[in-house]
């Protein structure tokens, strides 16, 4: 594995940890490992690992935050022909990610990251929330070739169905 980032997140005693990493021996190199502690970070238990067989089990660029007391991770999926931005609410940081879990609708029909067949070459994925339950999805269309930076406002606890623009 090369470790290409890592984001963490606090919420009741939890820490969960997302690798976004290359596996150079798969057949599509972006996976997303993703770790659990309950002992403020002392130990940490492999839960979720996507494996890179296909474009159905790959992805990278994890972030995750809390928002309505729930861990909201989101990542760039691999795709065909796009690569597509998915997210997923986890009330721990036991539950598994599924790598086929549904995309965000909204960002369909676009690239968020761009790739040379086996591997992200180039992409970028950032998620926040704030006090009053509102998540935010930082995302940049078509990396190489466009560049437009975009976010994704959202009311209602992380389903991520909307957004305010881009610019």
């Amino acid at each position: 594995y090369s470790i290409y980032r890592m984001r963490a997140a606090y919420k009741d005693g939890q820490i969960l940890l997302l690798v976004s990493a290359k596996k150079s021996t798969a057949s599509h190199e972006d996976v997303i490992i993703q770790y659990g502690s309950d002992d403020l970070g002392t130990t940490f238990t492999l839960v979720s690992e996507f494996s890179g067989t296909g474009i159905n089990n790959a992805g990278g660029y994890a972030d995750v935050t809390v928002v309505d007391n729930i861990f909201l991770v989101a990542w760039i999926r691999r795709g065909a022909p796009y690569n597509t931005v998915t997210a997923q609410r986890l009330g721990s940081a036991y539950e598994s990610l599924n790598p086929q879990n549904t995309i965000i609708t909204i960002t369909g029909g676009a690239n968020w990251a761009n790739d040379n067949g086996t591997s992200f070459t180039i992409g970028e994925l950032a998620i926040a929330s704030d006090e009053d339950g509102v998540a935010y999805l930082f995302l940049t269309k078509d990396p190489q070739n466009e560049g437009l930076c975009v976010t994704l406002r959202n009311f209602e606890g992380g389903a991520l169905i909307g957004g305010p623009g881009s610019g």
